[in-house]
């Protein structure tokens, strides 16, 4: 991982950690897990266009449709 893309995803944790009351260990596998991680990769300038609460956004609307899909699924095969 190069340091521009270690610097900005820092940056993106920490601003997550300063305003959401989650734990650093969820904020931090949040972040890596998200598909954010991997545009950085592909593209360090593209997502440095937007700023880290763009991105926070982002990974939290993410995980929340992964939730969101994961509950109807389970409830569907009738698993609560």
């Amino acid at each position: 991982m190069s340091e521009k893309v270690r610097g900005y995803d820092d940056l993106i944790i920490e601003y997550m950690l300063e305003n959401l009351p989650i734990e650093k260990e969820l904020v931090i596998s949040l972040v890596h897990k998200s598909s954010v991680m991997e545009m950085l990769k592909e593209d360090e300038e593209f997502i440095g266009h937007y700023p880290p609460d763009y991105w926070v956004e982002y990974i939290l609307n993410e995980w929340n449709d992964i939730l969101k899909q994961t509950t109807e699924t389970l409830k569907r095969i009738k698993i609560q």
